[in-house]
């Protein structure tokens, strides 16, 4: 698998490997492409891939995808997902035939970011992305009714503008205990700047509620680790 970015790993409760994937394709656990798991809207973006288990079943999962702001043929960019069945192709799994690339209306200027956390109530979850018109912070509850693509959007306090010719990149990741999230920006001008943002998350649900930026120089892409709580964060 050829990753420049960060790619995705699934596997089960045992620790065994699933499926992973880059974005654009999806292999399974015997490094073979999955079934119908090549051509997907995705792919070498900074976190431009993510997969969550659908909650009503055992065997189904989400993918979802970030395609290129440069990819506009044969769809504009924006997020997608693909769902696959892990029943499919002798237990090996395989994107359902009808559910790839599908169009999550209202993102087609989300950041290259998109990370994920628990809800609260330990069964649901939260899907992330960081949005630039408007700046603000998209989140995509998935829960036993499924995949919701109406999002609670939540403002973000950093003007992040990225274009075809002043790309930039983004990180985010959100602290294990689902009440802190992190941001790091990078812009490719001539001074480059890097904001750091913490958000501190109200509990019941995802909306963001506070934040502190902190702005410096630095000359890399942005990646970062943090403490299980995001008391410390190590760019």
């Amino acid at each position: 698998m050829g990753a420049l970015e960060y790619p995705v790993s699934i596997s089960d409760s045992l620790g065994n490997l699933l499926f992973y994937s880059n974005g654009a394709t999806v292999w399974n656990r015997n490094n073979v492409i999955m079934q119908n798991g090549s051509g997907l809207y995705g792919g070498y973006v900074t976190q431009g891939v993510y997969s969550i288990k659908e909650l009503a079943s055992d065997s189904i999962y989400f993918l979802f995808t970030i395609r290129l702001w440069t990819d506009i043929f044969p769809h504009a960019p924006g997020l997608f997902y693909s769902k696959i069945n892990m029943n499919l192709d002798g237990g090996l799994g395989g994107i359902i035939p009808g559910n790839k690339n599908i169009f999550v209306p209202g993102t087609d200027s989300v950041d290259y970011a998109m990370t994920g956390t628990r809800h609260k109530n330990n069964k649901d979850a939260w899907l992330v992305l960081r949005n630039q018109y408007p700046q603000a912070y998209y989140s995509y509850l998935i829960s036993s009714s499924g995949f919701n693509p109406i999002p609670v959007t939540s403002p973000s306090c950093v003007i992040h503008q990225m274009n075809n010719l002043n790309p930039g990149t983004v990180t985010t990741k959100i602290s294990q205990d689902g009440k802190r999230l992190v941001s790091v920006y990078h812009t490719y001008d001539d001074t480059v700047s890097e904001f750091v943002l913490l958000i501190t998350c109200q509990e019941q649900l995802y909306p963001i509620s506070s934040s502190i930026q902190n702005t410096g120089v630095i000359s890399m892409h942005p990646s970062h680790v943090s403490s299980p709580k995001i008391q410390k964060s190590f760019i």
